[in-house]
């Protein structure tokens, strides 16, 4: 095996892998003991190369009901779009969650999922002079505040002696980010999930560090009280979190390590 078809596979792990321990929602019962979802739409939000390609990779898209599916790349758009009920489930780390529960934010926790934390990276552009945590001084820094790539890139700054104020932090979402680092104006960059092992396998990025060590694993769903509240709703979650379940144990099982 090649070291592109390597990367290219861990990739696709990466965005895939994961197991979900139901929670709030009694996933257990299923699509609400045989109730017609017909005419229940949930509102969605997935990450790029998440949930919504995922289910279609193990076949679990024919829903009972339909999904209007947000893409949405940072965890404290999902807790915004929740709040403002714009949105029946979104997930993210547990620092939006933090962020949620200090706001009294109207969110509730009803799952986690456990992630691969190698895909929480910290790269530097391959032609760079970066070598290590301590070469970013001074340099361009890209990140997404208020996520686990704002908490790591804070860690791993720290460790080395520095602080934000030791680098050009820049503030970008995950697409505009990646456009940045293309672009060459970005030195190095934090980042989680698909825009990262992109950087890697298409822009030749050097991987620095991961998150593994910073951050915990555990990435929950979140839920709009509103839709948890509403049975037909409800039902439709339930049936949700046992398709992504059975989606997840689908990609470890035909994307082994």
């Amino acid at each position: 095996m090649t070291a592109s078809s390597l990367l290219s596979r861990r990739s696709a792990l990466g965005v895939l892998g994961g197991s979900l321990i139901a929670g709030g929602a009694r996933a257990e019962t299923g699509a609400g003991g045989g109730a017609d979802l017909g005419g229940v739409t949930l509102r969605v939000a997935y990450y790029k190369g998440g949930w919504r390609p995922l289910l279609e990779a193990a076949g679990e898209d024919k829903t009972p009901y339909r999904i209007e599916w947000k893409e949405l790349n940072n965890g404290v758009l999902h807790i915004e779009a929740l709040n403002g009920d714009a949105l029946d489930i979104g997930s993210g780390s547990e620092i939006p969650a933090m962020f949620a529960a200090r706001q009294n934010a109207k969110v509730r926790f009803i799952a986690v999922t456990h992630e691969d934390l190698n895909i929480q990276v910290t790269v530097a552009a391959k032609d760079a002079p970066i070598h290590s945590i301590a070469d970013l001084k001074g340099k361009r820094v890209g990140y997404v505040r208020a996520t686990t790539a704002h908490y790591f890139l804070a860690k791993q700054l720290e460790e080395a002696g520095l602080g934000f104020g030791d680098i050009e932090a820049i503030n970008l979402t995950p697409s505009d980010g990646y456009s940045a680092f293309a672009s060459g104006k970005l030195d190095a960059w934090a980042i989680y999930g698909y825009n990262g092992q992109l950087a890697i396998a298409k822009q030749g990025a050097r991987l620095l560090k991961t998150g593994v060590g910073y951050l915990s694993g555990n990435f929950p769903i979140y839920a709009n009280p509103k839709a948890v509240d509403d049975p037909q709703r409800h039902a439709a979650v339930s049936d949700l979190l046992l398709r992504i379940q059975r989606a997840y144990a689908f990609a470890n099982k035909n994307f082994p390590i």
